[in-house]
């Protein structure tokens, strides 16, 4: 199901989200820097590459190289990726992607900007979104055993549709051995 991408800009309270690598009116890289370092910053993340796609270790031209892809998907209509902002700091990066049957939701925090409700706000917004667009339902993967993630599921409303839960025991040998369970498939539906 293909869904238009969401705006540029959305926000909702103190969480903001900004087009990665947006470009002012004269297409000048206006966020370029800050952003390339936001993604090395990600991508340094111990966790955040475990959990995730995320590349370890970006130097700054293979962050700057993915900012120009996620201009060129969002362009094609294939995805848009945002930088989060709480309260005027950077706290990671969020975004949503055309798929087939559903759009997608997809996010990675930086240390300092969890806790606080941060991804399950950005979570709920482009759900909404999608939703309000047509998309039959939306989804959110996971990694088995990825429990703060989960959780930022459950409390956004959406339900796992697969695989049941890991126990603690096996999680943490998945995490310490970079073997995973398996992924976990978690929908949102129209209210």
């Amino acid at each position: 199901m293909q869904i238009q991408l969401p705006p540029a800009v959305l926000a909702t309270g103190p969480v903001r989200l900004r087009r990665l690598g947006g470009v002012d009116t004269q297409g000048v890289d206006a966020q370029l820097e800050q952003d390339a370092q936001m993604e090395q910053a990600l991508s340094a993340c111990a966790d955040v590459v475990t959990w995730t796609f995320y590349p370890a270790h970006l130097t700054h031209e293979q962050a700057c190289a993915r900012i120009v892809r996620a201009r060129e998907s969002a362009a094609a209509g294939i995805s848009a990726r945002y930088v989060l902002e709480r309260n005027g700091a950077v706290a990671g990066t969020a975004g949503i992607k055309n798929s087939d049957d559903a759009p997608e939701i997809f996010y990675a925090l930086l240390p300092a900007g969890r806790g606080q409700g941060t991804a399950t706000a950005v979570v709920n917004v482009l759900a909404g979104w999608a939703l309000s667009a047509g998309a039959p339902y939306v989804a959110l993967w996971t990694q088995d055993g990825n429990r703060p993630s989960e959780r930022v599921a459950e409390r956004a409303g959406f339900f796992c549709a697969d695989v049941p839960a890991a126990d603690a025991s096996n999680a943490v040998s998945a995490v310490d051995t970079g073997a995973f369970p398996g992924p976990r498939l978690w929908t949102r539906f129209p209210d």
